[in-house]
């Protein structure tokens, strides 16, 4: 990895650069999977930063030196996911929590779940077998959630059935959980993302398809709203949005489309830590169906 790469010093804030997850810092090994400076000037990355527009979609590839990790992602796309740690960086040295689990190859080898990555819900992925879902209500007799095409897809067919999907290999407590999910119906409906789930309760972020946004807590006593209002960043409709949900320490932030929505402070509930997932509601309007084309869980440094 040579110094002639591009290395930015700093990042502007609320940059497609910022957005990905790129840090001052960071050391650019490509772009668009083309390797830079490789004739030990800038030329390289100045050539494809001019032939995109801001609003392009460009693969990023960058060496973090501070914490010894090779990072993938996009700009104007999914943000940047651990692709390869330090080979000195074993199991062990997180205080996240995990599991590991055995290849099934009949060696007794063990793998462990990564922490940070991004699931795409490809064929054959392995890393899907980590999530499990559940329901809190509605008639879970009519809900169906499988992969397809690449494609995570909940299917409902239960007016107000509140499902999720989590990831539960790792308790997290400042997290970054990114998803990219299409409505594939005409109704209404709510895309939800959670932070710090356990058996006690969660936070759950949810955007409904007509523009309305909230922030809950879950617990025992069933869901208590934060906060919540409206969002023009929302494409409503039959169409794609990302969301974002930040949990650092007391803070809670959202943001739709790359856009900053509502953070709060939220010190009543204190979940600590826990679990990360997904969800979708239904309202009165049947049948739901909605398609996850990814979900990226980074660590929320803020």
């Amino acid at each position: 990895m040579t110094a002639s790469r591009y290395v930015p010093s700093s990042v502007q804030s609320g940059s497609p650069a910022d957005q990905a997850g790129v840090k001052g810092g960071d050391l650019i090994l490509s772009l668009e999977n083309l390797s830079l400076a490789t004739d030990g000037t800038m030329a390289d990355y100045c050539d494809i930063i001019r032939s995109h527009s801001p609003q392009d979609t460009v693969s990023v590839e960058v060496y973090r030196y501070e914490t010894d990790e090779l990072l993938e992602g996009q700009l104007n796309g999914r943000p940047l996911s651990v692709s390869q740690a330090s080979s000195s960086s074993g199991k062990g040295e997180t205080d996240t929590g995990g599991t590991e689990t055995d290849d099934g190859s009949g060696g007794g080898q063990e793998e462990e779940a990564p922490i940070y990555y991004v699931e795409e819900f490809e064929p054959g992925s392995t890393t899907v077998d980590n999530w499990s879902w559940f329901t809190t209500s509605g008639d879970e007799n009519l809900f169906d959630i499988y992969t397809e095409n690449g494609k995570l897809v909940f299917d409902i067919e239960s007016t107000y059935l509140y499902s999720y999907f989590v990831y539960e290999p790792w308790f997290y407590k400042n997290v970054r959980v990114d998803a990219r999910a299409e409505n594939r119906g005409k109704n209404n409906n709510n895309v939800s993302l959670i932070c710090r789930g356990t058996d006690e309760g969660w936070y759950e972020f949810s955007i409904a398809n007509n523009g309305l946004w909230w922030i809950w807590a879950y617990d025992e006593s069933g869901y208590t709203m934060l906060a919540n209002g409206g969002s023009t960043s929302v494409k409503m409709g039959k169409d794609i949005n990302e969301y974002t949900i930040m949990c650092y320490e007391t803070t809670l932030s959202l943001y739709i489309n790359g856009v900053h929505t509502h953070t709060m402070e939220e010190k009543k509930f204190a979940f600590r830590e826990g679990q990360i997932g997904i969800g979708i509601s239904s309202f009165d309007a049947l049948p739901v169906k909605v398609e996850f084309d990814w979900v990226a869980i980074n660590e929320n440094m803020q």
